[in-house]
């Protein structure tokens, strides 16, 4: 079954102007982060704004030779429907979404989600609450994202385009994979939303460039004074989306 990433990016972060294409250890944090998609799915786009502001993200995903739909600021969802109706994408089955502030996702988690496609869910994902924020991928069948009423979608599950799929009453079938051991440090902050975060990421990256998701774990809980410098920080997500994913 013929499965894409698509990477969500844009620049008008509020917390953080411009995140997705800080330099994390001399790579742009797109960079990083479709270098971690690419190592679990070859197959990968970028989905960002059609606004001006969003133009140095096409720009960097020409440098860097990746596929760049341009589609709603605010509205993801459409974003994401942009992407897969291009008629190179037709015959995709499965789409990870990925957002671009997950410098150090995990490879490992992003191949388990494959490994557990069945016909039998639609969503596949890691509890948030399980694990460190900013390492697991979500993954989606591509006829249940279709089947989506969007006539029907709030505002909140227009910007977080998976929450449809596992929301409190929702006719989808989400399956919540087993975080592994090594993993399961919920405590720990690896995603990439206020400066706090960019120093810890510029403090890991120093310790070795091409640290990956697991190396990064280990190094924190051996290094508590760096973990605590962004723990007090926190990412709102709507609250449909902790209940149904506690």
């Amino acid at each position: 079954m013929r499965t894409l990433g698509i990477v969500q990016a844009r620049l008008s972060s509020t917390r953080l102007p411009g995140k997705v294409l800080l330099p994390l250890g001399g790579r742009s944090v797109l960079e990083r982060v479709l270098d971690c998609t690419q190592s679990y799915c070859p197959e990968v786009l970028v989905a960002t704004s059609a606004q001006s502001a969003d133009d140095a993200v096409a720009h960097e995903c020409e440098r860097l030779g990746v596929r760049c739909v341009r589609g709603s600021l605010h509205d993801v969802f459409s974003r994401f429907a942009l992407a897969l109706a291009q008629p190179e994408y037709a015959d995709v089955d499965w789409f990870y979404r990925v957002t671009a502030d997950c410098p150090l996702h995990s490879q490992r988690l992003g191949e388990a989600l494959f490994a557990a496609r069945s016909d039998a869910v639609d969503y596949l994902y890691f509890a948030d609450d399980e694990l460190p924020r900013g390492l697991a991928p979500e993954l989606v069948r591509r006829a249940a994202f279709d089947a989506i009423d969007v006539k029907k979608l709030s505002a909140d599950e227009r910007q977080h385009v998976t929450l449809p799929l596992y929301r409190v009453g929702s006719k989808f079938r989400a399956r919540k994979l087993v975080v592994p051991a090594e993993l399961s440090y919920p405590e720990l902050r690896l995603t990439l939303d206020y400066r706090e975060d960019a120093a810890l990421f510029e403090a890991l990256f120093a310790v070795d460039p091409n640290m990956k998701s697991e190396q990064a774990v280990r190094y924190l809980l051996s290094h508590p004074e760096l973990a605590a410098l962004n723990r007090h920080r926190q990412t709102a997500v709507p609250l449909l989306a902790r209940e149904a994913r506690a």
